[in-house]
Parts: C-alpha cells; sequence; structure tokens
C-alpha cells in the first residue's frame, strides 16, 4: 500500500476552510485513506505547525475565529480518528530524528523544519512526498522519493491519476 507523506503546508490545506489551490486535491488524499487505498503519513510536528499556520491566517483577518477553532478541532479530530483505525501514521520526532534532520539541513539547503519533514517521510518507508512548497519537492525527489506540488496543476493533475489508479 502506498504512503503519501503530507507536508504541513500540504496538510493543513485540508482544514484551513479557505480554498486554497491544492485543497481539493489534499481532500481526495484523505478520502483514499479513509477507504482504506493509501495510508497518509505526516509529523507530529505538522499538527504544530497547522495550528500555528491556522492561527496565523485568523491574525491576518483571513479567517474569523470562529472558523480557525473549528479548523484546528477538525485537525485534531481527523487526525487522531485515522491515527486510531491505522490509517495515518504520526511520525514521533525523536532526538534521532532531529539529529538525522541536522545533515540533511546541510546536503538538501533547507530550513531545520523541512529537513525534519523529510527525514520523517524517509523514515516512516513514505514513497510519495506531498508538499506545496517547491523547493521541498525538489529536495524530496533528489532523495528517490516520488513527489507532488500540489498547488502545481500538473502535479496535481498526476497525483490525482495515481489515487484513482490506487
Amino acid at each position: 500500500m502506498d504512503r503519501a507523506y503530507l507536508d504541513t503546508s500540504a496538510y493543513v490545506k485540508r482544514f484551513a476552510r479557505t480554498g486554497e489551490k491544492g485543497s481539493e486535491t489534499v481532500g481526495k488524499i484523505f478520502n483514499a485513506c479513509r477507504s482504506g487505498k493509501l495510508n497518509i503519513v505526516t509529523s507530529l510536528w505538522t499538527l504544530g505547525e497547522g495550528i500555528a499556520a491556522i492561527d496565523k491566517k485568523q491574525r491576518r483577518g483571513e479567517m474569523s475565529q470562529e472558523d480557525a477553532e473549528t479548523s484546528i478541532a477538525t485537525l485534531w479530530n481527523e487526525t487522531t480518528g485515522l491515527a486510531e483505525r491505522e490509517l495515518l501514521i504520526l511520525v514521533i520526532p525523536t532526538g534521532g530524528l532531529i539529529i538525522a534532520s541536522w545533515r540533511c539541513i546541510r546536503l538538501k539547503n533547507v530550513s531545520a523544519d523541512d529537513a525534519l519533514q523529510l527525514i520523517s517521510a524517509m523514515t516512516a518507508l513514505s514513497n510519495i512526498f506531498v508538499s506545496a512548497d517547491s523547493r521541498l519537492v525538489r529536495a524530496a525527489s533528489e532523495m528517490g522519493l516520488e513527489s507532488y506540488n500540489i498547488e502545481e496543476d500538473q502535479d496535481s493533475t498526476r497525483l490525482e491519476g495515481k489515487l484513482g489508479r490506487t
């Protein structure tokens, strides 16, 4: 079964309620997961970054406080529900993963957060990497992961085609 790793930029599109580019594709990933066609993998770190991203949207006036609170509650409930059904795999950022990410920072010239996402994807044996960050998608591809930028129409189309075949 495929394991699709979603970094924060992709994962939060499921919960931010703003109709952002790529959110429809992320919805299809979650539907494929719920139907048992693939596992979603993400880091526990993603949840904290996701909450921070939703909070930032609310502070900028892009979301109401009520929508932000609903989005955060939905993020938590859907994530834990899928994890309890063993459809979603949460990678716990351990000291070992953090130390491994340091080398990735230098090798791929990415931020510490992005390096942790890459190392988490590799540790969980993910074969698909999904992000809305073109630099991170390129780094994941260089590390041997089938990578998709969900904000690029061509990548979204390819990924949705793959989900249809799964």
